[in-house]
């Protein structure tokens, strides 16, 4: 045989064996999805959301934008 009738020959082997192992391209039938829908926050992340936004504006009206920094909100917020 020449190389050309072997490579031909394996690859008809390996479509042979691929179709007698391999599951059925067919598309499965899948429930449908519900659409994502944005969810309000829960009352506790809304009110620690609150409570940075809160000591943000505090610290911007008494020391200025120059000593703002996110360690100082928090700590004026009270997270750790």
């Amino acid at each position: 045989r020449s190389v050309g009738a072997i490579i031909v020959w394996r690859r008809q082997r390996f479509i042979q064996s691929e179709s007698l192992t391999m599951p059925s391209a067919q598309p499965r039938a899948t429930p449908m999805t519900r659409a994502a829908t944005p969810r309000k926050p829960q009352a506790r992340s809304q009110a620690r959301i609150d409570s940075i936004l809160d000591a943000a504006r505090t610290l911007l009206a008494e020391q200025g934008v120059a000593s703002l920094s996110i360690y100082s909100v928090a700590e004026r917020a009270g997270i750790p």
